[in-house]
């Protein structure tokens, strides 16, 4: 499995070592980071993790001044924070005309103007949480999309070599990637099987089973091969079996039809002469 980040390119097969980039961090250590476009990398997600729990102490801190500021103004009752320059205008007039307010009055008009802020910012830092949050989360789904995406490429690559050795037919290459993919795991940077087979001999084992992946063989007259590689042909002469030529018709038709024109005669038709 490729990490995204290594300290050293050693800990990577020289074949995927044109896929790291060099980066130096804060403190001048280098490390190497996987190159994929438009996905985030694990320094990405720290950078973002790192302010989140920045924004996440912010916002305690922020809480718990409001409730400090809450519990002194409990006393004083609610006031909109749009009258306090109105108000505070007003008792600036009583003074000069040589009135003389309460303090009461003057405490409660400034705290619900702190209080009123307080809870500004507070809303603020609940939004660049919330952000900061989804980006986070967006990074995280990235690098296990593109995890999966580089472990599917290394089983395909695997599987598709050895059915081009074992001389798949071309056009079911696609199919007989499909067909593995449920089958294989990579351990150790190997395709394996959970009973423990490579593609190779999952391949071979796959003529018995899939035969119509390999081409016909040339000519008719009874080969048992044919379009069956190491397997029988109920519609030739030497392996004549109407009851498995009904089960091959009921099961798969068209490779049933297949095998009884190679075998020189047809599906419901006699028994081809010996050779």
């Amino acid at each position: 499995m490729l990490k995204l980040i290594v300290a050293s390119l050693d800990e990577v097969d020289e074949k995927f070592r044109e896929l790291y980039a060099e980066k130096k961090g804060a403190d001048g250590k280098s490390t190497f980071e996987l190159k994929v476009e438009g996905a985030k990398s694990q320094a990405d997600i720290d950078r973002l993790q790192a302010a989140l729990n920045k924004e996440r102490t912010d916002h305690t801190a922020a809480k718990a001044s409001l409730k400090t500021a809450t519990d002194k103004l409990a006393a004083f009752g609610d006031i909109d924070p749009d009258d306090v320059a109105a108000k505070l205008e007003k008792l600036t007039t009583l003074e000069a005309a040589g009135a003389n307010p309460k303090a009461e009055e003057i405490t409660r008009l400034v705290n619900a103007g702190v209080e009123s802020k307080l809870k500004t910012e507070t809303t603020k830092l609940n939004r660049t949480i919330a952000t900061l949050t989804t980006e986070r989360d967006e990074a995280l789904k990235q690098a296990t999309d593109l995890n999966g995406q580089i472990i599917n490429r290394q089983l395909d690559d695997a599987i598709r070599s050895a059915a081009v050795t074992a001389k798949v037919i071309p056009e079911a290459i696609a199919d007989v990637l499909i067909m593995a993919r449920g089958d294989f795991k990579l351990v150790d940077g190997k395709a394996v099987t959970e009973d423990g087979r490579d593609p190779t001999q999952w391949v071979e084992d796959s003529k018995r089973v899939r035969p119509w992946l390999w081409p016909a063989a040339k000519g008719a007259g009874g080969n048992p091969g044919g379009d069956n590689p190491g397997g029988e042909n109920p519609f030739s002469a030497k392996q004549w079996n109407i009851t498995k030529q009904g089960q091959m018709v009921q099961a798969d038709p068209s490779k049933a039809d297949r095998l009884a024109k190679e075998a020189g005669t047809t599906v419901g038709g006699p028994r081809p002469k010996a050779a």
